[in-house]
């Protein structure tokens, strides 16, 4: 299950998304999809997504992992992380995140 804690920051986001018409950040979100849709035979997954102020259209993500009749544990985390003219992979500025070759989209990172 995906948990979304700042439902107006993605909605933002998509919207912006859809005006650039990039279809990155919709990518990310069905990969931390497929990843739940494949462990739901061993493991519940529940993976919770926050705006990351770090920069505009970023988010942050945390996912916690069950077995079966196990409490749910902190699995690990990383961002969805908007790269474009707000970052030194775009037009400059102060550098939130690094990329080897300049991109205007998101990428996950872990």
């Amino acid at each position: 299950m995906i948990v979304y804690h700042d439902t107006v920051a993605m909605k933002e986001a998509i919207d912006a998304s859809r005006a650039m018409k990039n279809t990155s950040l919709i990518r990310c979100l069905k990969s931390l999809r497929r990843y739940e849709t494949n462990c739901k035979d061993r493991f519940k997954v529940q993976t919770n997504i926050y705006r990351d102020r770090s920069g505009p259209y970023c988010f942050y993500f945390e996912r916690w992992m069950a077995k079966p009749g196990e409490e749910m544990a902190f699995s690990g985390n990383g961002g969805i992380i908007f790269h474009g003219k707000y970052d030194a992979g775009g037009a400059g500025g102060v550098a939130a995140h690094v990329t080897m070759e300049p991109t205007n989209g998101w990428q996950i990172h872990t």
